[in-house]
């Protein structure tokens, strides 16, 4: 019974939320205003330069995996070579 009533009072809590952040103050409502002040806060815009560093070093890291598996770095053709010799000598 307990998480039923902690279930409604988050409901509840959820509704009194929804209805104050739709409040207009000088034609605009809350929800608008914080919208804009976490936009354009220094904080989001720290972590929207670290969520495209993020991005681009997990699209290197892929490729260069997926080179690695497909054989196309020089290492792997310096072994072809290098095989091709030593059978060549004997």
């Amino acid at each position: 019974m307990e998480g039923f009533f902690f279930t409604v009072k988050t409901m509840m809590f959820s509704l009194l939320l929804l209805f104050a952040l739709q409040l207009k103050i000088a034609g605009e409502t809350l929800e608008s205003r914080s919208e804009k002040l976490i936009y354009e806060s220094s904080a989001s815009q720290t972590l929207n330069g670290m969520a495209q560093g993020a991005i681009r070093l997990s699209r290197d890291a892929w490729r260069a995996v997926d080179g690695m598996i497909s054989g196309n770095t020089k290492s792997s053709s310096s072994r072809k070579v290098s095989r091709e010799t030593e059978h060549d000598l004997d």
